[in-house]
């Protein structure tokens, strides 16, 4: 029985060491230092100026009245949406020979993972009143916009450039 426990462990070691587990696309962890980050500062922008203005105007209305009332509680449900409508916007690409990760400068559990195989077209875009943001369209015609009101146009110039790079057919 010891005998079979050992050859039970060293067989899951073998197997574990010869095939590693595949990565699981979005829950997998990378380090940002393999990629090339299109950013712009979120500090500085539009977007990142209005949200900022908003959380110091709702921090400012807590402070000078003490404390709590109904009327706080009101205003909480409109504070998220206009929190959420602006973050929402902060978006930013780390992107590597194989990988695009979207991520959010500040929603930081926002990580989508696409690989560069999988993506069929891109192009950046402006819906309606809302920031210049990168549509990714995906073999399975999944296409999905993800607004960077922090990214100046150099900053789409180069992304551009990249993605032309990689093999990525770039609308626009």
């Amino acid at each position: 029985t010891k005998n079979t426990f050992f050859i039970i462990i060293r067989f899951f070691k073998e197997k574990i060491i010869e095939y590693p587990p595949a990565s699981s696309g979005n829950n997998t962890s990378l380090p940002e230092t393999d990629f090339e980050k299109f950013a712009g500062n979120p500090y500085t922008s539009f977007i990142g100026i209005m949200l900022y203005f908003l959380v110091i105007f709702f921090l400012f209305l807590l402070a000078t009245t003490g404390d709590l009332r109904a009327s706080h509680w009101v205003l909480l449900i409109p504070f998220i949406a206009f929190f959420l409508g602006f973050a929402g916007q902060l978006h930013y690409f780390l992107v590597s020979n194989h990988r695009i990760i979207v991520k959010n400068h500040v929603l930081f559990w926002i990580d989508k993972h696409y690989e560069v195989n999988d993506i069929i077209a891109a192009n950046s875009e402006t819906q309606g009143k809302r920031e210049k943001g990168l549509r990714i369209t995906t073999k399975n015609f999944k296409s999905k916009v993800f607004a960077a009101g922090s990214m100046r146009e150099a900053n789409w110039i180069a992304l551009k450039q990249k993605l032309k790079d990689l093999g990525i057919n770039y609308i626009k």
